[in-house]
């Protein structure tokens, strides 16, 4: 972004290319010195995608572990199917040998 008036500057408050950093305050109009030197100013963009990239990890830990419970619920749910699916084949078995000796 540039300042509306010709050969005005202004403060750099996102990412944006900028001519040189203003090397004492501009509390009203008129001029001041500054250190010349063609650049980018990039700092807000870069804490902001690093606060994003913090809760993206922060997100991703949490997703990990919900995960890791439903495998661990999933695989007790196996197991006691298992279980029940042994008992029902062991009541047949042992009805089947009933009938058998009667």
């Amino acid at each position: 972004m540039s300042s509306s008036k010709p050969g005005y500057g202004m403060k750099a408050t996102h990412a944006c290319k900028i001519v040189g950093y203003a090397l004492e305050d501009s509390a009203k109009e008129g001029t001041i010195q500054v250190f010349a030197h063609l650049s980018e100013h990039t700092v807000p963009e870069v804490a902001n995608l690093e606060a994003k990239l913090k809760e993206l990890h922060r997100e991703n830990v949490n997703l990990r572990r919900q995960f890791h419970d439903v495998v661990i619920e999933v695989r007790a749910g196996r197991e006691r199917l298992e279980g029940d699916e042994l008992n029902r084949q062991s009541a047949r078995l042992v009805r089947r040998k009933k009938s058998e000796f009667r």
